[in-house]
């Protein structure tokens, strides 16, 4: 999104950092290429993060919200609010930014090759991309709500992304349905993809604002 509008994210910041997820997404993905086995990194990582039966049930609950029914529920939420808000532009961003990071992850899965459980495409993590797009468009909604400016914008969205892709990270590795460097990438992916797709997002409604007159929302 560009820095004119008043609910924008400020920029270069997210774009040098989503350039820099995306190449460390390229990197990850050719070391762990073709692989079928977790790596030494993944086997330590997996082994500390071993849950009882307590862990476990809770990281299924967070899994079954990267499911098509969690994510449809959770986007009609995040979006009707904005809405209510009067942030459509946000409400649009949260919806596609779901399908944009489906695509983006298969596409990324089937160029890796990496698999887990007897041939599964793991890496990307989709799951994890998908609960960070998820985290960092809410974080710029509310920022924008609560009217923060500067650098604490940025920062603010970093560490709401960070933040979920670590819980979203765990609960894929703690139910056996990602090496913990797949759900790296999904929180790479996530951060890649988004401002990006906020971009756009922001062009086309100043694009309709001009045409009809209206302002920026």
């Amino acid at each position: 999104m560009r820095s004119d509008s008043p609910h924008d994210l400020e920029y270069p910041a997210p774009w040098v950092f989503a350039g820099v997820c995306g190449g460390l997404l390229l990197v990850i993905g050719v070391l762990v290429g073709g692989t079928a086995a977790p790596s030494a990194v993944d086997s330590w990582i997996s082994d500390g993060l071993a849950a009882g039966p307590a862990r476990l049930a809770v990281a299924f609950a967070v899994d079954w919200l990267g499911e098509p029914v969690g994510v449809v529920l959770l986007a009609a939420l995040t979006s009707g609010t904005m809405l209510l808000a009067g942030r459509p532009r946000h409400a649009v961003l949260v919806v596609l930014a779901q399908p944009t990071i489906l695509v983006a992850g298969d596409l990324m899965k089937g160029l890796v090759g990496r698999t887990i459980h007897e041939g599964s495409l793991s890496y990307p993590s989709g799951h994890t991309a998908g609960a960070v797009a998820f985290a960092l468009v809410l974080a710029l909604f509310l920022a924008d709500v609560g009217g923060l400016r500067g650098a604490a914008r940025p920062a603010v969205l970093v560490a709401a992304g960070l933040a979920t892709g670590l819980g979203a990270g765990w609960a894929q590795v703690t139910v056996g349905a990602h090496y913990p460097t797949d759900t790296l990438g999904g929180v790479l992916l996530g951060f890649a993809v988004v401002p990006p797709l906020a971009w756009a997002v922001d062009g086309v409604a100043e694009r309709r604002s001009a045409s009809d007159g209206t302002g920026p929302r």
